[in-house]
């Protein structure tokens, strides 16, 4: 099997999405916050979910330097971990959201 042309360039595509996602986190997270209109219990969710994304920003870059390294040593970059990690964050906002929506609505 062929050698990839440059092996940074997936390993880049992947740190570019991982930012995105840590991105929108952060933009919904921020909602959140803005909506809570000044009540710390109800703002909550969001202050989390901003924690959570300069987490992920931060794993992101480290996981791409690591990533390059594996690759061109040739060893695999599987890490099912962080990413059990980042849907079980995202279940938790999820849920703490909908529970927000309710209390507002009701």
């Amino acid at each position: 099997m062929d050698a990839a042309p440059d092996a940074g360039l997936q390993s880049e595509r992947t740190a570019m999405a991982w930012q995105r996602t840590a991105l929108a986190l952060a933009a919904f997270s921020a909602l959140l916050v803005h909506l809570a209109e000044r009540r710390v219990v109800v703002a909550l969710p969001g202050l989390v979910g901003l924690a959570l994304a300069l987490a992920l920003l931060v794993l992101g870059e480290r996981r791409y330097g690591w990533t390059v390294r594996r690759v061109e040593a040739g060893e695999t970059c599987m890490s099912p971990r962080l990413v059990r990690l980042l849907t079980a964050g995202v279940v938790v906002l999820s849920a703490a959201s909908l529970a927000l929506v309710v209390v507002i609505a009701t």
